[in-house]
């Protein structure tokens, strides 16, 4: 199986920054082999880091353990004092969160493929709405605090809008595939 399309951005923004002379690491729970051959001979590091984290419970809170696992890369990089010049999230933008309290200075871009609460479930009363209630909440302040958002579609931009309405005009852009 092979690797999906966020996965291919993010790999072919690193050899690209790698073949421009960057230092480049990537920080991982796990390694893809597609992924990693993608990337080979390039300079790239690759920091695995959190695999004792487990990525869910009896099958369920895996955003919550996700949330924790990119808390807990952010951390990692906010002790080890490199100079670092941008950090890149795919998927959680719940991780800005914790980029912005542990390493303000640093410009943090994701790559949004769909807000998470959109895709939950519609029904959030009960358990579930004391669970998603937060993760929600931190996911529309995530967003704003991004420095630049990047979706591969207008489909998906008018989703992150209509998550966080009062998003800055410039916060948001579209990035369409292979261009």
């Amino acid at each position: 199986m092979g690797i999906g399309g966020a996965e291919r951005l993010i790999g072919q923004a690193a050899v690209a920054c790698a073949r421009a002379g960057h230092r480049v690491s990537i920080h991982t729970r796990r390694l893809d082999t597609a992924f990693q051959e993608m990337t080979e001979g390039n300079g790239i590091e690759f920091v695995i880091r959190g695999r004792a984290i487990t990525p869910k419970l009896i099958g369920r809170f895996e955003l919550f353990f996700q949330i924790i696992w990119t808390a807990w890369i952010v951390f990692r990089i906010a002790i080890t004092r490199e100079k670092i010049n941008l950090l890149v999230s795919d998927l959680v933008p719940h991780a800005i969160m914790s980029s912005k309290v542990l390493c303000p200075s640093i410009p943090h871009l994701l790559y949004c493929h769909y807000p998470d609460q959109l895709m939950s479930s519609r029904e959030k009363s009960g358990w579930y709405g004391l669970y998603r209630a937060p993760l929600d909440w931190i996911e529309a302040r995530s967003f704003k605090l991004a420095d630049l958002i990047l979706v591969n579609s207008k489909f998906t931009l008018d989703a992150v809008r209509s998550v966080v309405p009062d998003l800055k005009e410039d916060a948001a852009r579209v990035l369409y595939p292979g261009a």
